[in-house]
């Protein structure tokens, strides 16, 4: 049973962070419950610490400065986005994996830019900071009709 099959039944979820048969994983799941937004919210952030360590440790090696800033700028909003949910630094994350997918592809057209060359990467980047956009501003709108429909089923238990 899917995660947003769960939810729609009603049942308490406790999700695993492993894929079980007949699931996929988190980034292609749409997000039509609390749990499952918020799940996409954290797994976009840890991603994003992943690709943080990666630019960081190719920046110390190639002793490049643009790469180490781009890591800390993603350990910044990937931090900020996993506290606080916040829609401001997810779309600032969407426009820096963006910006990291036109570099990748100047660079794959013989550019001569600070960055590497891995397109499937950088669009592996640009899809989670887009799930975490759309994550972070469903997730009010998916809290509040959760809230209505415990508070309904209050009332109607009395």
């Amino acid at each position: 049973m899917s995660i947003v099959t769960r939810a729609a039944a009603g049942e308490r979820q406790y999700v695993s962070r492993t894929k079980s048969q007949g699931e996929t994983f988190v980034l292609f799941t749409p997000v039509k419950s609390v749990e499952a937004a918020r799940i996409a919210i954290r797994e976009s952030a840890s991603g994003f610490f992943v690709l943080a360590a990666f630019q960081t440790a190719g920046g110390v090696i190639l002793r490049t400065p643009s790469l180490i800033l781009d890591g800390l700028v993603f350990v910044v909003l990937a931090s900020w986005m996993a506290w606080r949910s916040s829609r401001l630094a997810a779309m600032l994350m969407l426009v820096q994996a963006g910006a990291i997918v036109t570099t990748t592809i100047v660079n794959r057209l013989g550019g001569g830019f600070a960055g590497g060359s891995n397109v499937i990467l950088a669009l592996v980047a640009l899809w989670a900071a887009l799930r975490a956009v759309v994550a972070t501003f469903r997730l009010p709108k998916l809290v509040q009709i959760e809230a209505l429909s415990v508070n309904e089923g209050v009332v109607r238990s009395e």
